[in-house]
This record gives C-alpha cells, structure tokens and sequence, in this order.
C-alpha cells in the first residue's frame, strides 16, 4: 500500500518555513541596524506572501506583516464586505500593555471584498 502525500501540505510548509526564517533573518538584521538588508528582506517576503498566497492560511499572512511593521486591521461593515486597513490613528501602546481608548481607522472604497482572503490581497497589492 502505497502513502500518499499531500503535495499542497508540503507546498504550505515549505512556504511558511521560507518566510519565518526570512523574517527572523531580517529581525537578525534590524537588530544589527542593518536597514539596508532589512528592507530587501521585507520585499522578498512581501512578494513570497504574494506569490504563494493561495498556500498560506490568512492568520498566517496577517501575522507575518505584522512583522514586517505592518498594522493591519481587519474590517467588516455589515453588509457582508471585509476590509483590511493599516492607515489611521489610535494611542501608542507599549510594552505588555493592551490597547484601549479610540481608534480611528481610515478607510478607501477599493479595499472592501466579500472575503478575508479578498481583503488581504487587496491590501498585499497595494
């Protein structure tokens, strides 16, 4: 009997495993206050979130610009679209402490969809 292998399953571990150690290298390189090959680093992994986002599992890709100093909100409006948005204001938070008070968040027409996965390529593009 012979296994099979999910080809998909691998594709997605591959991927993922590319882009986390990509970001732990450009973590290694900000922390070395390299900005030059940090930022080389962020576009590869911009693109390879691009390239291989029907792979990768939308937590994942949020969580991974995040990393990349994106803050990205995602938004629902009631009427069945999803918006994703990292432009607007909200208190500074740091350390341990968690957010509270007002946040505003600017929002553009094009950025809403009928889906997360929509959303966030949207906002991956733009």
């Amino acid at each position: 009997m012979t296994k099979k292998i999910d080809v998909n399953l691998l594709n997605r571990q591959d991927a993922r495993a590319k882009i986390v150690d990509l970001i732990e290298y450009r973590e290694s390189m900000l922390a070395l206050d390299r900005q030059r090959s940090a930022a080389t680093k962020a576009r590869e992994i911009r693109e390879l979130l691009i390239e291989k986002f029907d792979l990768l599992e939308a937590d994942f890709i949020i969580e991974s610009l995040t990393h990349l100093g994106h803050a990205p909100n995602i938004l629902y409006d009631d009427n069945g679209h999803f918006g994703i948005s990292a432009d607007g204001f909200q208190p500074v938070v740091t350390g341990s402490k968690k957010l509270e008070g007002s946040i505003h968040i600017l929002v553009e027409k094009h950025i809403w969809h009928r889906t997360i996965r929509g959303a966030i390529k949207i906002y991956l593009k733009k």
